[in-house]
């Protein structure tokens, strides 16, 4: 899915925004709910594959979490 392209990223991410702000203002939002929404946003903004080198191939999670070289050596 290409972040900001169509509505069903926009509704994923008002799916996560809006419970996470209302918990937030209840004072209820910890620490794993935090988490879990920045990692379930990063696997929907990075869910593709990219080619960084010819014939490399690697997922942009992988490539956004371990910072992997685009060039060689």
């Amino acid at each position: 899915m290409t972040p900001y392209a169509d509505r069903g990223y926009f509704f994923i991410v008002l799916a996560i925004v809006v419970p996470m702000m209302i918990a937030g203002a209840r004072g209820r939002a910890g620490k794993g709910w935090i988490v879990a929404a920045t990692l379930i946003m990063l696997l929907v903004q990075y869910d593709e594959a990219v080619e960084v080198l010819p014939g490399r191939v690697v997922w942009e999670i992988a490539a956004v979490l371990f910072r992997c070289s685009l060039s060689p050596g």
